[in-house]
């Protein structure tokens, strides 16, 4: 009997090991299958990046030539020749007056409201609670 239960036992051993191994067998075909993916989508990146930013050449159409990028007077002119002097031109300080009357107008359009005051006499004037003067 002590044999019948160390066979059970050694067939559920066995039973777990083999479940564990198939898997480990899934996992490692999933891994493959993640890290080619993961690997195409970063070329696809790297292309379409490539694509986006990268140099490109510029190409001309027969007979055309790129214009100079300098000013033609640039180039003639003496390096060494003095500069002349220039007058100074301050801003003037004018301001601009400010609108009378216009916040008014803004807040025209609103209804007024009307304040009423009422004054309490004898025990009104008392708090029922605490007794406080109001």
């Amino acid at each position: 009997s002590l044999v019948k239960i160390m066979q059970g036992h050694y067939q559920k051993q066995k039973e777990a090991l083999e479940k564990q191994e198939t898997r480990i067998q899934l996992l490692e075909e999933k891994t493959k299958e993640l890290e080619f993916l993961n690997a195409m989508l970063s070329d696809r990146l790297t292309l379409a990046q490539r694509k986006r930013f990268g140099a490109s050449s510029e190409k001309y159409a027969d007979g055309y030539t790129q214009l100079d990028l300098f000013n033609e007077a640039e180039q003639e002119a003496d390096p060494n020749a003095p500069e002349p002097d220039l007058e100074e031109v301050h801003p003037s300080s004018y301001k601009r007056k400010k609108r009378s009357g216009k916040k008014e107008e803004d807040l025209s359009s609103f209804e007024t409201t009307e304040v009423i005051e009422y004054k309490l006499t004898g025990a009104d004037r008392y708090c029922p609670d605490c007794n406080t003067k109001y």
